[in-house]
């Protein structure tokens, strides 16, 4: 996925303008410092000021949308056409930025994960309200499934909480994803046991909870004692390595490689 990589270059003050026209006791900006880095897209970072968001968000639009500003008009005026320069409009300590698009793979972290899938299955996902029917299994018997998820739309906790049921019980309530892995871009794993039923299927349904929708990006399914998976599925994107393209559900959307 494509995001925008926003970093502070610096803090002004126009000294000049402000001793002419400023009240006195107008400062350097206090809400960013150099060097500090956010993650945007379509909505405003965690943390970001607001009026600075409302000066700059139509260039991060546009790097997402694929525009060059190296081209065109803008030919010679970035060494990088991916990248560009925009600043707040606060006349007295205007605030200036860098832009750079980036895909958002490079950014996730699987280290912390208890045997994670390879890193590019967390750049994909199934996303909405859906379930999974996973087939191939025996009536009655018992099964580990280990299921994969990596946040890497919302930058902070309570953005995105959600439930999670394995037939009719209730797996993971009001999960959410940053809060339990520390962060964004951070992959994360969590095991339950299910049994199959009659018809050799395990049902997983992903159920809104108190925000936004719920999301996964990898499913495993092993006997119940094994130590290699039966089945490895990479969720709302096809096959990679070992796990098989998105298969078997209903509902949701998806997104990703």
């Amino acid at each position: 996925m494509t995001a925008v990589k926003i970093t502070v270059v610096k803090r002004t003050l126009q000294s000049d303008v402000v001793e002419k026209l400023g009240g006195g006791s107008v400062k350097l900006c206090d809400v960013f410092r150099e060097g500090q880095e956010f993650i945007g897209g379509f909505t405003m970072p965690e943390g970001f000021c607001a009026w600075a968001w409302a000066d700059i968000s139509k260039m991060v639009v546009s790097l997402l949308a694929g525009a060059s500003f190296d081209k065109g008009f803008f030919e010679k005026w970035m060494k990088d056409g991916s990248s560009a320069v925009a600043c707040c409009t606060d006349g007295f300590r205007p605030v200036i930025f860098k832009l750079e698009r980036i895909e958002t793979n490079d950014l996730i972290e699987t280290a912390k994960a208890d045997r994670p899938a390879p890193r590019d299955v967390y750049g994909s996902e199934r996303w909405g309200e859906f379930s999974y029917s996973i087939p191939g299994l025996k009536s009655g018997a018992a099964y580990r499934l280990r299921l994969h998820f990596c946040e890497v739309y919302h930058q902070g906790p309570g953005k995105r909480r959600f439930d999670v049921y394995a037939g009719e019980k209730l797996e993971l309530e009001d999960f959410d994803i940053v809060a339990e892995a520390g962060g964004p871009y951070k992959a994360i794993v969590r095991e339950l046991d299910a049994v199959a039923g009659t018809d050799g299927r395990i049902a997983l349904r992903f159920v809104k909870g108190l925000a936004d929708n719920p999301k996964i990006s990898a499913i495993e399914v092993y006997e119940s004692g094994g130590a290699k998976s039966i089945l490895a599925m990479n969720c709302g994107g096809g096959a990679h390595g070992n796990y098989a393209e998105d298969a078997n559900f209903e509902g949701g959307n998806a997104a990703g490689a």
